[in-house]
């Protein structure tokens, strides 16, 4: 799957169509893996989200880890570690795939399914499982 290290200057290395995309924290204290209820999530999977644009989804993510933005997942990472050093959440990879627009929704939910199967939970940052 394609990924970026995500940062400002990497934002061009993603499309601007539609897709999904989930993210990772690109190593410290997560490098093995995210607890889960029914093991260990070795792929580290913080949240998953879809976007008409990825490109400009992945901006506003940037944004809100910043200061308070449009990206609700951005925020709720933000406040964690402004509330907690200790979260160790500074740094990120940004892994998409890319759909015909209109279809990015139900995909994302394919795979938040796929995930609450495999491990008895939605990702950390995703607030629930759809339908």
């Amino acid at each position: 799957m394609p990924h970026v290290r995500l940062s400002w200057e990497a934002l061009e290395q993603i499309p601007q169509g539609a897709g999904v995309c989930w993210v990772l924290p690109a190593g410290g204290r997560w490098a093995d893996g995210v607890p889960r209820v029914l093991g260990n999530d070795p792929s580290r999977i913080l949240f998953y989200g879809c976007s008409s644009n990825l490109r400009a989804r992945a901006g506003q993510f940037l944004e809100s880890l910043a200061g308070p933005g449009p990206h609700a997942e951005g925020n709720r990472i933000r406040e964690l570690n402004e509330l907690n050093p200790h979260a160790d959440l500074n740094t990120f990879i940004l892994v998409w795939e890319a759909t015909p627009d209109g279809e990015q929704e139900q995909h994302k939910a394919q795979l938040l399914h796929a995930y609450f199967a495999r491990f008895g939970e939605v990702p950390p940052f995703n607030a629930a499982l759809p339908g």
